[in-house]
């Protein structure tokens, strides 16, 4: 016995067959339900039709006769037709005829009205009332249908099993044992071939399932075959795999060391795209723009990071000259922000990366922080700098020597002559006020070639406690007569300013730089120079160029002008030696310099104000120190002598003016311009005179060799060294030679005459 699945193809074929068979009979049954129902129903309404055009006639002459066995006979007439139920015949007063059974729920009734021609009017007899029983149709027909829907069910469910016999002896017993092998066949199992249980054809043709099975054979046996190359390749692949985890393995490895390399070297390292979009960078890089990791930078721009857009905007023209130019940038020397806001320099090189086709891809930039190597650059040519100021002040020193020794002479002459034709000139006379204010130039300058010999190392300044009050004043008429008369001087000078502790000398030279300086900025266009002196007190520290001005009461000179101002770019530096914006010959930028040295080595400061266009202001700051003004030493009487003295120096002039004071003074001179003949003259008769006055620096012999010479022969005879400058000699080495006195050109004839008297009368030290 065959075992039917559901699952099965056969079952579901032979269900398949069974439903669409069952359907189809159905359908047809039902279709010839309806086609015999009509035909009933047709035939009924043609029986209906044939008694209302033949009974009815023959049954209205009958009741218009009265005889009613004949409507009798037609009624049962009419009744035995087929599915007619019940006739009835009713009159105006009632039921007058009834034949059939009792009418039922299901019949159809038919009305039919008698009437009768009487005098050419319609006279109504009655009605004929016909009840047919439709139901009864139905049911004879629904049962001629069961019966027959029945057979043919039994017959279709027959051939069904008859065919689902037959297609699983040929088709289905066959397709489920090539299942049966198909769930053994595996790639690890090999089978046999499938042979099925049936018999060939006579003619040794194969059928549907032969072929099928052959091919199913065919393909066990390539698959087999597959199987086998499919193993070698797993096989072959398995160990491709294994090699590829291996070059992957170093791969990674190789990785790890090439970012442990770019993240090690000391250099910033960064790689980006053509459009200058940031690939990746190494720690360096990243740390400098304040990324925590490398990979963050990936896709950012150089205006995302933290430099300023000015150098995001050198960078990216960077990088578009290495891709257009399809080379490489070297050595571009740039400032960088970094994220801690830090200014670093770095040495930067960015070169193009090449695709096969030779086409730029990617540019790969390297930059090395070269800060403290500029900084040890700067630091080089700082020292440098400092190094050939330093020679620089040197050659000053010894220029300034030179000029100080001939200056010193012409001044000796200068002065000497004045103090001479002054005393000859009568009293109160405007030539005495000449000769007083030449006497007062002579001695500024005399101080100021001491100033020089200062600024030379060769002499130092004596401070006294003195008002600057006078020396502003003086300044300002002097200044008055070398300025043009477009400017204008205003004087806001309070005459009880306090004294300060300073050089007059210095404080001129002061109150001159700055008054230059702003005639200089007025000088085109005209304009006021205001000049104040007052008493000022500062409650706090005032700080000034990186330096506390400590609290306390300072004399306070303000020179302010109207001229063109000074920029804010140059403001802080004019105080810087050798800074002037002066054209050639106007100043050498040390005025400023200078001025501020000597007010900050007396403790004060100065500060300066400006608007470009309408002037500039100078506050300069003198500490106040609480002491008398010194009093100027009283002139004292001039004293003369008769004793002989030998005057030597290598200025004729000088020789003259100093046998002319000398001789004025009762003293026998005997003048000599070479010290070689002073040496004759002296031998020729070492006893001749009492005194030698000598210049230091001549020709052939020096004053100290001259002396030395001298005192071999007399070691008592006393001796003057004058100098205007020596690097040579000193006051205390010439007296440890023998001499008496040192003293510095140029003197005034009170200063030689004490000078004199008191070598002469063995007054000195």
């Amino acid at each position: 016995m065959v075992h039917i699945r559901k699952s099965s193809i056969v079952t579901r074929l032979i269900l398949a067959l069974l439903g669409s068979g069952v359907l189809l009979i159905i359908a047809s049954t039902g279709l010839r339900f309806y086609y015999d129902y009509n035909l009933e129903m047709r035939l009924l309404d043609e029986r209906i039709h044939e008694v209302q055009k033949s009974s009815i006639p023959v049954m209205e002459s009958s009741i218009w006769l009265g005889d009613w066995d004949i409507v009798r006979v037609q009624g049962l007439g009419i009744q035995q037709l087929p599915q007619v139920l019940r006739v009835e015949v009713a009159g105006e007063e009632g039921e007058l005829v009834a034949i059939g059974e009792e009418a039922t729920e299901g019949t159809s009734k038919y009305t039919f009205p008698l009437v009768q021609q009487y005098k050419g009017k319609e006279v109504s007899l009655g009605t004929l009332i016909l009840y047919a029983d439709e139901g009864a149709i139905r049911k004879r027909l629904l049962g001629q249908v069961a019966v027959e829907l029945f057979g043919q069910l039994v017959i279709i469910l027959i051939i069904t099993s008859i065919l689902f016999y037959l297609f699983h002896r040929l088709a289905g017993r066959h397709l489920i044992a090539m299942a049966s092998q198909l769930r053994v066949f595996g790639r690890e199992r090999l089978v046999e071939p499938l042979v099925l249980d049936k018999k060939r054809t006579g003619n040794l043709e194969m059928d549907e399932i032969d072929q099928l099975v052959f091919s199913f054979n065919e393909m066990q046996q390539n698959l087999q075959y597959s199987f086998v190359e499919l193993r070698q390749a797993n096989d072959d692949l398995s160990s491709e795999n294994r090699e590829r985890v291996k070059v992957e393995e170093v791969l990674r490895e190789n990785r790890a060391m090439l970012r442990n390399i770019l993240d090690t070297v000391p250099q910033a390292i960064l790689w980006k795209d053509r459009q200058s979009m940031y690939l990746g960078c190494n720690k360096v890089l990243a740390k400098s723009v304040g990324l925590d990791n490398p990979d963050q930078i990936v896709g950012k721009t150089d205006f995302d990071l933290p430099w300023s857009r000015t150098e995001a905007e050198a960078y990216r023209a960077d990088d578009r000259e290495v891709v257009q130019a399809k080379q490489s940038k070297r050595h571009i020397l740039e400032p960088m922000q970094q994220a801690d806001g830090v200014r670093l320099w770095v040495d930067t090189t960015k070169v193009p990366l090449l695709d096969e086709k030779d086409n730029v891809y990617a540019i790969l930039g390297v930059y090395t922080d070269i800060t403290e190597r500029i900084r040890a650059e700067e630091e080089k040519s700082a020292l440098e700098s400092r190094l050939r100021q330093s020679q620089k002040m040197e050659a000053i020193g010894v220029l300034a020597g030179g000029i100080a020794h001939d200056f010193n002479n012409i001044l000796a002459v200068i002065l000497g002559y004045t103090e001479m034709a002054k005393e000859d000139a009568p009293s109160g006379s405007r030539f005495a006020r000449d000769l007083d204010n030449v006497l007062t130039s002579t001695l500024r300058a005399k101080e100021l070639v001491k100033q020089i010999l200062s600024f030379s190392r060769q002499s130092s300044l004596d401070r006294m406690v003195v008002k600057i009050q006078p020396l502003v004043q003086e300044s300002l008429k002097m200044l008055r007569a070398s300025i043009p008369t477009t400017i204008t001087i205003e004087e806001k000078i309070d005459q009880q300013s306090g004294t300060i502790l300073a050089d007059p000398t210095q404080v001129h030279q002061v109150v001159m730089n700055l008054c230059t300086n702003a005639f200089h900025a007025m000088e085109n266009t005209g304009g006021v120079l205001s000049v104040g002196v007052k008493l000022t007190t500062l409650d706090s520290s005032l700080l000034v160029d990186g330096q506390q001005i400590s609290p306390g009461e300072y004399v306070e000179l303000t020179v302010s002008d109207t001229g063109i101002g000074i920029g804010q770019d140059i403001i802080d530096k004019i105080f810087d030696p050798y800074f002037t914006t002066k054209g050639v010959g106007k100043g050498t930028g040390m005025g400023l310099s200078i001025s501020y040295g000597i007010v900050k080595s007396y403790g004060g400061t100065i500060t300066v104000e400006s608007t470009v266009g309408q002037g500039t202001t100078f506050h300069v700051y003198f500490p106040v120190i609480q002491e008398e003004e010194q009093e100027p030493e009283k002139s004292q009487d001039i004293p003369g002598g008769k004793e002989r003295i030998l005057f030597v120096d290598d200025e004729e002039l000088l020789v003259a003016l100093g046998r002319d004071m000398l001789e004025h003074l009762g003293y026998t001179v005997t003048g000599r311009d070479s010290s070689i003949e002073a040496l004759e003259t002296f031998m020729n008769d070492p006893n001749q005179f009492d005194l030698v006055i000598t210049d230091q620096t001549m020709p052939g012999l020096t004053g100290t060799d001259l002396a030395r010479k001298i005192l071999q022969v007399r070691p008592d005879l006393p001796i003057i060294l004058c100098t205007g400058y020596s690097s040579q000699v000193s006051e205390e080495a010439a007296k440890a030679i023998g001499i008496k006195e040192f003293a510095f050109k140029p003197l005034s004839i009170s200063s030689i005459a004490q000078l004199v008297r008191r070598v002469l009368d063995g007054e000195t030290a």
